[in-house]
């Protein structure tokens, strides 16, 4: 997938369009194109710390400013209270795609380019950004501000409250509070000077449109600075994990060669791609399975690639989560149905309120649950095919518990793949 200029250098389709990454375990990274955060979701390290639950923001981004021959660029983004949005980086962008599934911008500032990627490692809350200074007439001075916090991904933070920053070899170590889990900021090049200071007043405006608090104050725990050589590139790597993060090479080859591997898998009867759905197949390998989705198929695999059990949805699925995160509740695996609202589906369950779509039907994962659910090893996957009784019955109501648990998704020209975790498969 691929995004141009026209599309992403203005503010609505900058701040509107979103993506994500994730671990495997339940940690994840998201944002919009803009680098602005818009929802109490997003953020640059979601660490799951006791997977797949107990997901917490630790740092909620990181904003780039280079300097290029006199001149200064500043490419990250923010909204505040009061509605300034600024600055505004999204106008240097000259294009957004996923490559190889990892988001990655391309910023033209003056004759330099800079391409930022970032993903996670498999089951490590650890997210690494890289910038490769792809083109350039001379050096580019590189100065990175992360914003850090520490709170349940359903809440938002007020600041004014001591967090212990600790400056250590390339970045430092945050802890929030007594007993609160450490995490590091690392960058694998250059210097890091600690300076401690609350940030005030961002808006997630996402928040607001669903009419809940949008606005919540961060941590900058001091500033990256370094020299990129064109050719050049350095990384930033946050992590919660107490061992040694991996080379951001190492990482990234290691990410390249799970996902080669996985889609070899895909099989050769995989539904062709439509219009409704653009992009590749999504395939997760998990502990004892593999699960491959794709258009509007679900297969899973043993680890020997032998197909256990499959299932055609009725239709491709906007989960909308990349709109409203609110679907990523803890209900001890349970997982919130969709919601057909014409043209597509949706698990905005937050904002239906009596929309018509209550008196659509709920739609589900697995058909014929009676008939595969052995095939899984007992696991209980089924699908929630009834009816809404009436226009205000929640969906949240729906009695179904499942072990098959939504990890990821992707935004392809605002649709989406879903991808999805089995847990308690033994």
């Amino acid at each position: 997938m691929t995004l141009s200029r026209s599309l992403i250098a203005q503010a609505p389709e900058a701040l509107s369009r979103e993506w994500l990454v994730t671990n495997g375990i339940g940690g994840f990274a998201s944002g919009t194109i803009s680098q602005a955060n818009t929802r109490r979701y997003h953020g640059l390290l979601i660490a799951s710390l006791k997977p797949p639950v107990d997901r917490v923001v630790m740092v909620a981004k990181a904003d780039v400013t280079i300097g290029y021959r006199g001149q200064q660029f500043q490419l990250g983004c923010n909204e505040f209270a009061d509605g300034t949005i600024a600055p505004q980086g999204f106008l240097h962008l000259s294009g957004f795609r996923l490559d190889d599934q990892v988001p990655t911008w391309t910023y033209v500032c003056s004759d330099a380019v800079l391409e930022q990627r970032i993903w996670m490692v498999q089951g490590r809350n650890t997210t690494y950004t890289s910038f490769t200074l792809m083109a350039a007439s001379e050096v580019v001075d590189f100065e990175l501000n992360p914003l850090c916090t520490y709170r349940d991904y359903h809440s938002h933070t007020q600041g004014g409250w001591s967090m212990e920053v600790n400056a250590e070899t390339r970045g430092c170590r945050v802890t929030a509070f007594p007993g609160a889990r450490p995490y590091r900021l690392l960058l694998d090049a250059g210097e890091f000077v600690a300076n401690p200071d609350w940030y005030w007043r961002f808006r997630h405006r996402a928040e607001g449109e669903r009419g809940l608090d949008e606005t919540e104050d961060l941590l900058h725990p001091g500033t990256f600075r370094a020299r990129l050589e064109p050719g050049e590139t350095i990384t930033f790597i946050v992590t919660s994990e107490t061992e040694e993060p991996e080379s951001a090479a190492t990482a990234s080859e290691q990410d390249s060669q799970r996902k080669r591997s996985l889609f070899q898998a895909t099989p050769d009867d995989a539904p062709e791609w439509t219009g409704e759905v653009i992009g590749p197949p999504w395939l997760f390998s998990l502990k004892t399975v593999d699960v491959l989705t794709a258009g509007k198929a679900i297969y899973v695999f043993d680890k020997s690639n032998r197909k256990l059990w499959e299932s055609k949805l009725a239709y491709p699925v906007d989960p909308g989560l990349l709109r409203d995160t609110s679907w990523m509740e803890d209900y001890d695996g349970a997982l919130s149905p969709c919601v057909e609202r014409e043209p597509r589906l949706l698990d905005d369950t937050t904002a239906l309120g009596t929309h018509e779509a209550h008196r659509k039907h709920l739609v589900g994962l697995v058909q014929d649950q009676q008939r595969k659910a052995a095939e899984l090893q007992g696991t209980a996957v089924h699908v929630i095919d009834d009816a809404a009784r009436r226009p205000d019955h929640h969906v949240h109501s729906a009695p179904q518990r499942i072990q098959l648990r939504l990890v990821a998704l992707t935004a392809v020209d605002r649709k989406y793949v879903k991808a999805f975790d089995v847990s308690g498969i033994s």
